[in-house]
């Protein structure tokens, strides 16, 4: 899911503050760390389990944000990348799958990335929905990019961990909060997307109001569900968190 969708989300498990909104953020980081996203979102529980108990309580609102993200934590890109209902495909793929060929043509991608960008541009149609009717949300990450304590505290736990200097993370997480789209306009987040395209694939040629188009679209087809999965979402996450004695 996009970041605002794992903002809201974390949101519906605990009360959020700076530091949880980062560690639910965290992982889409490797955008600007150049770290693959298995990384970030397939080993978190290692990650998790290398941190001595003190550690674990002093950065306990980070590391719950954190854990809320990733697919290996039982988090919410578990269900929406993944395997959502033991199906072996992610919520997102499965409702992007009619969108793959107006995908193809808006990105200028392969027929091969087809269902793969088509599942962000799901991602992306609920991440508008979300932020339209959650506006704190924009709030929080505005303060929590001001946060320089904050900030300094969650990238010096995982620093050592991803082999990537303080500081760069603490760049890198500062960068993402500003990058990220927290109003749910459709044509900005086009926009973004096109940039996405150009900084992970090199397409140079995208066209953000096509993309924009095909996003709303989307909109349409998870506007009735999405709060269904989200609270399906967090039963199957909490759960999991209780039988590992993560909460």
């Amino acid at each position: 899911m996009f970041p605002g969708t794992h903002i809201y989300f974390y949101s519906l498990l605990f009360p959020i503050d700076h530091e949880s909104c980062i560690g639910a953020v965290f992982p889409d980081t490797n955008l600007f760390t150049g770290l693959r996203w298995a990384e970030t979102h397939k080993n978190i529980l290692p990650f998790y389990k290398s941190l001595s108990p003190e550690e674990r309580k002093n950065h306990r609102s980070f590391l719950l944000g954190f854990l809320s993200h990733g697919v290996d934590s039982a988090g919410l890109d578990l269900y929406g990348d993944d395997d959502y209902r033991n199906k072996g495909i992610g919520y997102s793929y499965i409702k992007g799958e009619g969108l793959i060929k107006e995908v193809v043509k808006a990105c200028r991608i392969p027929p091969a990335m087809g269902l793969w960008k088509s599942h962000n541009i799901i991602e992306m149609g609920i991440e508008s929905l979300v932020a339209k009717n959650n506006p704190w949300i924009e709030v929080l990450v505005n303060s929590t990019v001001e946060d320089e304590a904050s900030i300094k505290k969650c990238a010096g736990l995982v620093a050592s961990y991803y082999k990537v200097e303080p500081s760069a993370y603490e760049a890198a997480i500062i960068t993402f909060l500003k990058f990220i789209n927290t109003t749910g306009d459709i044509p900005l987040l086009g926009e973004r997307y096109k940039e996405v395209l150009r900084i992970r694939h090199n397409i140079e040629d995208a066209k953000a109001e096509e993309i924009a188009q095909v996003i709303e679209k989307a909109t349409h087809i998870v506007e009735k569900e999405y709060m269904d999965f989200l609270l399906e979402c967090k039963e199957n996450l909490l759960l999991k968190w209780k039988e590992w004695e993560v909460i």
